[in-house]
């Protein structure tokens, strides 16, 4: 009797392992999105207020940290490019965000910024909006700002970009 239930349990455990697919990787309630500030001069990149060492200009002068998961997303809109937070840890202002589903940086986020910014650009900003207390992933800031390089940036993007929904979709995050 013993031995019929150890082998029971025995294909109960093989038979689970069985049933997930190879392609589709599984999270457990934990999602593959991941989010990382890179504070200070990354890759070299000196903005008008800051100068850079020798050492900087050819390396960066980076630190780097978790800013949030896909587990701290509620939803995203696509439309509105609106991103809900459960919560979200603080993000220094300017801090330059790497975007990651698994392993690879689908895409980087150049500033998170806020309506008090007095920096202009033409790349994907976390931008949050004081009055509407809100963040979204806007193409560029101020919304007017260098439509033909904001279109270059969105267009080199658009590949991770792809990636990011697909992944959001998969974990019902997408509104």
């Amino acid at each position: 009797m013993m031995k019929k239930m150890y082998v029971f349990i025995l294909c109960l455990i093989v038979f689970a392992g069985c049933s997930q697919t190879d392609n589709e990787p599984v999270t457990e309630g934990k999602s593959l999105i991941t989010a990382v500030t890179r504070s200070g001069n990354v890759e070299g990149i000196v903005s008008e207020y800051e100068t850079a060492s020798d050492d900087e200009s050819q390396y960066g002068s980076i630190s780097a940290r978790l800013a949030f998961t896909g587990d701290d997303i509620e939803w995203f809109n696509p439309r509105t490019r609106e991103i809900r937070f459960r919560k979200i840890n603080s993000i220094p202002v300017y801090a330059r965000i790497e975007m990651k589903v698994g392993e690879e940086t689908v895409f980087t986020i150049v500033a998170h910024i806020s309506d008090a910014v007095n920096r202009a650009y033409n790349n994907l900003v976390l931008f949050y909006d004081m009055e509407k207390n809100a963040y979204f992933l806007n193409d560029n800031y101020p919304d007017y700002w260098d439509p033909e390089g904001t279109r270059r940036n969105a267009e080199k993007r658009a590949p991770g970009w792809a990636k990011f929904l697909k992944q959001l979709k998969k974990e019902g995050k997408l509104k």
